[in-house]
């Protein structure tokens, strides 16, 4: 009982410690916007402290990004910069910035775009983003041009993982596919599965209609056509 009640209240206390440090951030955001309205920024208790100091970034942030909520700030730096959500150490060492170092959304997005995974610096690192942009929006593995051309981007030009989809989105071969991505057309070949044989695709299937619909410009209802040929469905049809 006497350890129940003692992990209570460390999670009280953990819970007011946290709520504490968003009234004192909002406390002194509230104070600094007073204060400039009326032209007393420059006021030794403002620049002496500070907390105040940090307040005007913050607002600054505020009017250019949206939200001033910990989490919201912190999933739209990653969004932005890594294009991906946080992770949980991630979400939690940043939130902690923000609360209780005064971090603003535009110092996040600075830390985030010195990290190693934003640079992808090393060969191996920049592969890894390539291939999984070329699976992504193309629906193969790079070919060794492609894997030299971005890989070159990545480590000399400071691109990110975006700069290379919104390369792949733009190319030639994108657009002989009639812009579908390979996670569209599996989408469309589950759907048609669903609906004719009403079970999820096998990985064959999957890969043959994913194929007709970039390279033949198949429909969802042509492969459900196909799928209705298909003596499965004439099986199911007989029960």
């Amino acid at each position: 009982m006497k350890d129940k009640l003692i992990l209570i209240a460390m999670a009280g206390a953990m819970v007011f410690s946290w709520s504490g440090g968003m009234a004192r951030a909002q406390y002194y955001e509230r104070g600094y916007e007073d204060a400039r309205r009326s032209g007393n920024t420059h006021h030794g208790d403002f620049r002496s402290d500070s907390q105040f100091r940090g307040s005007e970034s913050r607002l600054n942030s505020r009017r250019e990004f949206g939200s001033s909520d910990p989490d919201a700030i912190v999933r739209r730096a990653y969004e932005d910069v890594l294009n991906r959500e946080p992770d949980k150490d991630g979400l939690r060492t940043y939130r902690s910035r923000i609360i209780d170092d005064r971090w603003s959304e535009q110092d996040v997005r600075s830390d985030l775009r010195k990290s190693a995974e934003r640079a992808g610096r090393t060969p191996a690192a920049a592969d890894v983003i390539i291939r999984r942009a070329y699976q992504d929006v193309l629906g193969r593995d790079p070919d060794s041009a492609g894997l030299a051309t971005y890989r070159a981007k990545l480590l000399n030009e400071n691109w990110s993982e975006r700069d290379v989809r919104s390369a792949l989105k733009s190319s030639s071969e994108r657009r002989e596919t009639g812009g579908i991505s390979n996670e569209q057309a599996q989408e469309m070949v589950r759907r048609a599965y669903q609906s004719v044989l009403g079970r999820e695709p096998d990985s064959s299937g999957s890969s043959l209609y994913v194929q007709k619909i970039r390279q033949n410009r198949w429909s969802e209802a042509d492969v459900a056509k196909e799928l209705r040929n298909s003596p499965e469905y004439r099986n199911k049809r007989r029960k």
